[in-house]
């Protein structure tokens, strides 16, 4: 189980030069294995989009400050799921999903927008 929380502080750490880069991904690999027993939903879709991020960049696709910009905007967006329908906004559930619902990468993030009708 990896909590929200835990991982925002980690990424801080790493973001203010109290980690190194290889800590933090050593780190968050420890703990995430298991991520898929009792961690938030919201939990588990930071941690994906920051093992994305971190694999883009061990695979040369990013530089190492374009890692760092773009953790930093992670850091200050909470990653949420809902569905929009006719009477309001309900909780999502992953598990009526007819479409895929994960944004493809983090620049998708800064466009979510919470609208009711």
């Amino acid at each position: 189980m990896i909590q929200e929380r835990e991982v925002r502080e980690k990424l801080a750490k790493y973001l203010h030069d109290q980690m190194s880069l290889e800590d933090f991904s050593d780190w968050l690999g420890e703990r995430s294995w298991n991520m898929h027993v009792g961690s938030s939903d919201s939990a588990k879709r930071l941690v994906g989009s920051l093992e994305l991020l971190l694999a883009e960049y061990f695979q040369g696709h990013r530089s190492e400050s374009e890692l760092r910009s773009l953790f930093s905007a992670l850091q200050g967006v909470s990653v949420i799921g809902f569905d929009v329908v006719a009477s309001g906004v309900r909780p999502f559930d992953e598990s009526t999903a007819r479409v895929p619902v994960r944004p493809t990468s983090v620049a998708d993030y800064s466009e979510l927008r919470l609208v009711t009708v």
